[in-house]
């Protein structure tokens, strides 16, 4: 959903209307070299994010913030100025990476009828763009460059609708429907005899950015993780603040999750192979590591949650304040306006919650998203003995999430 109303495209955008005005010919997407490449980039970007964000303190350093912004902005003018469509949507950005890996979870869904398509449709305006024909609409066609009846999952739609205003079939349409159904197994609601073929494509860029994600919500409480290793606040307060302790433990931490579960799996593998040669073989790595797509998404809502019940709640009266930090002289030059400024910073209404409200909500998500990914589990490990070990590695990934970001 956020795609679908994405500021910094909007420049993208600008930038590629601007070109075509003026006569420009906007380049064909190298569909092969970003296809192998752009997830790895996306993955390596994110990774030097989160440090940058970490070390540096970003969510409370206003320049350094405005400078990320400005990076992916630039990031969608510089791909909209080179090549047609949304490039740097598809396969670059980091925020469309991380939200179409979540989307994977989402509760709604654009597809077409494949039946529809390929028996009355020639034209494919909802891919291609074209006049308005029938009940549809003049589009520029998918700024993805994907067609409706394709899609496997959600990860390449950003819920523009452009496929749905263009189609004279009516084969397009905006579903709801139960989470986990790109795996084959609704399992929010799991209802006996809903199980299907999974539908999603698997990708290695993929679960790497998925146990990125991961870290990250350790990476953010990095002094909590030192104590319960045995280290002592002067240990801490001298790691954090030289840059380049600092950054390795940022490093580390980001990737300590990810590692430690690939090492798990890759031991339980040799010995399926050393005493169960003959036996049903466990899923490999890849394709199970989608189970802890709930646990990891709802780990990091809960890391937000704090902010979002008690800073979110003050924004009126910061607002205020912050015009007044930067506008000393208008409220003397402008009475009216200093007035209001004063009242709205001393009265507006302001609406956060305590601590243990927090705390209670907190725990709740990550509960809701061990249990999401249990059950997604089920699906994916076949009921195979090594499922049970990412099954221990799940409660010990939420005892630990629990430990650091609740307690």
């Amino acid at each position: 959903m956020w795609c679908s109303i994405c500021p910094f495209m909007i420049y993208g955008e600008v930038v590629q209307r601007w070109q075509q005005a003026r006569g420009a010919v906007l380049r064909k997407w190298p569909v092969k070299q970003l296809e192998t490449y752009g997830g790895w980039f996306l993955f390596s970007l994110f990774y030097a994010i989160l440090v940058w964000e970490e070390v540096w303190n970003l969510e409370n350093t206003a320049y350094l913030s405005s400078w990320l912004l400005l990076l992916i902005t630039t990031g969608a003018m510089v791909g909209s100025a080179l090549f047609e469509r949304r490039v740097w949507c598809r396969y670059l950005c980091p925020i469309g990476g991380m939200n179409g890996l979540y989307s994977k979870l989402a509760l709604t869904e654009i597809r077409a009828s494949k039946g529809v398509c390929d028996s009355e449709c020639d034209t494919y305006h909802c891919y291609k763009g074209g006049p308005a024909e029938g009940k549809g609409q003049a589009t520029n066609g998918c700024p993805l460059h994907t067609h409706p009846a394709s899609l496997k999952d959600n990860r390449d739609c950003v819920l523009c609708m452009t496929c749905l205003k263009a189609c004279p079939h009516e084969s397009v349409q905006l579903n709801l429907r139960a989470p986990g159904v790109d795996f084959g197994y609704p399992f929010l609601f799991p209802v006996p005899g809903t199980s299907s073929a999974p539908q999603h494509q698997p990708y290695a860029h993929e679960v790497a950015l998925l146990f990125l994600l991961m870290g990250a919500n350790v990476c953010h409480h990095i002094p909590e993780v030192l104590r319960q290793l045995g280290w002592d606040a002067d240990s801490i307060s001298h790691a954090l603040h030289d840059k380049g302790s600092h950054i390795a433990l940022s490093l580390a931490a980001l990737a300590a999750p990810g590692v430690i579960i690939f090492l798990f799996d890759s031991f339980a593998q040799l010995i399926h192979k050393l005493l169960y040669p003959r036996s049903l073989a466990p899923r490999n790595f890849i394709d199970i590591s989608y189970a802890y797509l709930p646990l990891v998404w709802l780990g990091s809502l809960a890391h937000y949650e704090d902010l979002g019940l008690t800073e979110a709640g003050r924004v009126l009266p910061l607002m205020a304040k912050t015009a007044h930090y930067f506008l000393p002289d208008l409220g003397s030059l402008i009475r009216p306006v200093g007035e209001l400024l004063t009242t709205v910073e001393n009265k507006a209404p302001t609406l956060t919650a305590s601590n243990d409200v927090v705390a209670f909500l907190q725990g709740s998500t990550l509960l809701a998203g061990v249990a999401m990914s249990s059950l997604l589990l089920q699906k994916l490990g076949r009921q195979h003995w090594s499922a049970w070990m990412h099954q221990a590695l799940m409660l010990l990934l939420t005892a630990e999430y629990w430990s650091i970001i609740i307690n």
